[in-house]
């Protein structure tokens, strides 16, 4: 029998401990020390024991797991970070990319008060998924719209908005054809969530130090 994540439910393992995140409900949580390991086992692909089948069983009834799937867990592309933007400087016609980004990040910070984490995950997903030659044609080069996020986030306090700000960046860059990538990453002991941006290897608007310290749950 083979288990996978429930729809709506992500696993990462962060110091040595399963977290998992529940979009439906907007919410993390951790497993008793037995049902940690067995959902170990699980990632990991190792041979189950009949005592940590009997702990995933019941992750079945809870409606964390589902029984007889071939995939333990949702797939996820994403590469170590390596390095990040940097400095920037604004460009030409800066004044209409700060307002492009001051206005996203307004809606973002609506959207998060009004509308559930899922809600939100799906919109998003609906940008990603339109092929580039399907968004604005009038495109906005990328080191302009990050320099204009920077020159917000002067204006703007940046302290406990990582989620608004990550969702603002990623719209306007998929909105001008820019390829990213959306993360949520965690961390244990304590515990602490983040969001940011990726290009590839490339973090943008975050500082590389930082985003290294959390484990990518979920990306889009």
């Amino acid at each position: 029998m083979g288990y996978a994540a429930a729809p709506g439910m992500y696993f990462c393992v962060s110091n040595s401990r399963v977290i998992c995140l529940d979009i439906l409900a907007d919410r993390y949580f951790g497993f008793s020390d037995c049902t940690d390991r067995a959902l170990q086992a699980l990632l990991t692909g190792r041979e189950l024991m009949p005592h940590e089948i009997d702990h995933l069983s019941q992750l079945c009834i809870e409606g964390i797991l589902v029984a007889n799937a071939s995939s333990p867990a949702h797939a996820m592309t994403l590469l170590e970070p390596q390095t990040d933007s940097g400095s920037l400087s604004l460009g030409p016609d800066f004044h209409q990319t700060v307002a492009l980004a001051l206005g996203l990040l307004l809606l973002s910070g609506f959207e998060l008060r009004a509308r559930p984490l899922s809600q939100i995950v799906e919109r998003i997903r609906t940008v990603n998924a339109k092929p580039t030659e399907a968004l604005n044609t009038k495109k906005i080069p990328r080191d302009n719209i990050l320099a204009a996020f920077a020159a917000c986030r002067k204006i703007m306090s940046a302290q406990d908005k990582c989620l608004k700000n990550a969702l603002a960046l990623f719209r306007l860059l998929r909105i001008y054809g820019h390829p990213c990538q959306f993360v949520i990453g965690v961390r244990s002991r304590p515990f602490a969530a983040h969001a940011w941006v990726q290009d590839g290897a490339e973090v943008l608007i975050d500082e590389l130090d930082n985003v290294r310290l959390y484990t990518p749950i979920f990306t889009v």
